[in-house]
């Protein structure tokens, strides 16, 4: 009789327990909370309206976690970083301002697909600031970049650099090229001038005159020929940049380069470092 009473007592526990936990997820359903997996394999728990998360917990598939609140459209993440603008779901989509936690840099821009998309405006925490075109997040297209010195950088950008046609202007404004960059280095063709008023243009190799150009300066001398290191000289370079040599151990030059005076007086010969050099040959 004990145990019959006991196993009463013991399944109206469970039925009320149940009955509680029922009315609790009706009452959490009725006032919108819903737990949600995104195809993407992100996932929110918190208050819905329509579809729309409108404030909870987001875990993202790569592990970050991040508070919603769409009302002050706002995601505060558990890195630090804030973002304030247009959501789309859980995600960033349209414009934004994303305030970076650990660095305290700032875009403001566009977004799609939850990542920086679009033109925006870039500034770092040093004062740099870059403004064009973003793709995932990364410079992609024409921009414009000012360091915090004051250099600029404008141009077309690859994979976060500036690379085929650009414009470089020193801090000062004392040298100015106009050219091709490779990986937001001066090489290939461009011209350059400088604050005494010379001009060069011709071929750069790693920020330096290299290869064939003409240097003209200000006074109105100028040189026709070859640069080797940013320096005059029409020796040739073996396969491991080093000058080449004859079998006397004499330097081997290529072509001839030419400096005309301004008077018109002309010398065509070899130039070894910045200096004539004349070849017995």
């Amino acid at each position: 009789m004990a145990k019959k009473k006991a196993k009463t007592i013991w399944l109206a526990a469970f039925i009320f327990a149940l009955l509680i936990i029922v009315t609790a997820i009706i009452v959490i359903l009725a006032k919108g909370y819903r737990f949600t997996t995104y195809s993407d394999g992100s996932r929110f728990i918190g208050s819905v309206q329509s579809g729309q998360p409108i404030s909870g917990k987001i875990k993202y598939s790569n592990g970050m976690t991040a508070l919603i609140d769409y009302n002050k459209k706002t995601i505060e993440y558990s890195n630090g970083d804030v973002y304030v603008g247009e959501i789309n779901i859980i995600y960033r989509t349209g414009k934004g301002t994303l305030t970076y936690g650990s660095t305290k840099d700032v875009y403001v821009g566009e977004f799609s697909n939850n990542q920086i998309n679009g033109a925006g405006k870039y500034t770092y925490s040093d004062g740099s600031v870059f403004e064009g075109n973003f793709k995932d997040g990364i410079k992609s297209g024409f921009g414009k970049f000012v360091s915090s010195a004051g250099e600029t950088y404008e141009g077309t950008y690859v994979n976060d650099l500036l690379n085929g046609y650009g414009e470089y202007v020193s801090a000062d404004g004392s040298y100015t090229y106009f050219g091709n960059f490779v990986n937001d280095v001066q090489n290939g063709e461009g011209k350059c001038t400088y604050s005494n008023g010379d001009t060069y243009e011709g071929q750069f190799l790693n920020n330096q005159r290299h290869g064939k150009g003409v240097y003209t300066y200000a006074k109105g001398d100028s040189y026709n020929g070859n640069y080797i290191r940013d320096v005059r000289d029409t020796r040739v370079l073996d396969d491991n940049g080093n000058y080449a040599l004859d079998d006397d151990g004499n330097y081997v030059h290529g072509e001839m380069a030419t400096y005309t005076h301004a008077d018109g007086r002309i010398y065509t010969g070899y130039f070894e470092n910045g200096v004539i050099k004349v070849v017995s040959k």
